[in-house]
């Protein structure tokens, strides 16, 4: 397990794990880490253009990325995102 005991899977060098948010019936916490190449600046974009994550993201019907935001940083690199995302 990782992620504070949550169920964790590695598939193809991207590890996924999430757990059960506490306090929050129905949501949970998602965290995955890959190595990802690409330059540096065009990743730092992503990171800072949370707002238009929308544009990007797959979706399909009612399925997909709903809303996204920045609710938190702790360094230049250290950023903390709320997603909401409709699932099957």
């Amino acid at each position: 397990t990782a992620g504070g005991g949550g169920r964790s899977v590695a598939f193809q060098g991207i590890r996924c794990s999430h757990r059960p948010l506490p306090g929050a019936p129905g949501c949970v916490s998602v965290l995955a880490e890959a190595p990802v190449e690409a330059p540096l600046f065009d990743l730092l974009s992503l990171f800072y253009e949370v707002d238009l994550w929308h544009r990007w993201a797959p979706s399909f019907g009612s399925l997909g990325l709903r809303r996204a935001r920045c609710v938190g940083q702790d360094g230049p690199l250290r950023l903390v995102y709320e997603v909401e995302a409709n699932l099957p």
